[in-house]
């Protein structure tokens, strides 16, 4: 695994629960709408809203590991940031890989520029590189 494939482990199971929390809530409109008309609906109907219930169920399962894995994963990557040496480069691949804030908000935070901010990011990427690699 690359240091960029490693950093970007937290978005990625940050976008799979997104993604799980969409299908959830889908599921969970059809279950609302369906439940609605619960009086009037033919077995078939009341069949569907069971199925939408035990699906909203296991998601909600599902996202539950998904936010241990999400917790564990940004804590495993923290902690290797926080092995660098360098304060500077420690701040903004924290900013960028674990709070998901765009260069430019880090630059403007950090009252630098863009530029700036790019270069650390660089250097810090290698020398993170070199961590990993010691490890």
């Amino acid at each position: 695994m690359t240091v960029l494939e490693f950093l970007r482990q937290p978005q990625m199971v940050s976008v799979q629960i997104e993604h799980c929390l969409t299908e959830m809530q889908r599921w969970d409109d059809l279950a609302y709408r369906i439940a609605e008309n619960a009086g009037t609906q033919s077995q078939e109907a009341k069949r569907k809203l069971a199925d939408a219930v035990d699906f909203c169920m296991g998601m909600e399962a599902d996202i539950s590991e998904q936010v241990k894995q999400l917790a564990e994963v940004k804590k495993q990557t923290e902690e290797k940031i926080l092995l660098l040496d360098n304060p500077m480069e420690q701040k903004v691949l924290l900013k960028r890989y674990i709070q998901g804030i765009t260069l430019q908000e880090i630059a403007d935070d950090l009252n630098t520029t863009y530029g700036n901010v790019t270069t650390i990011q660089g250097r810090a990427i290698k020398h993170l590189q070199e961590v990993l690699c010691r490890q």
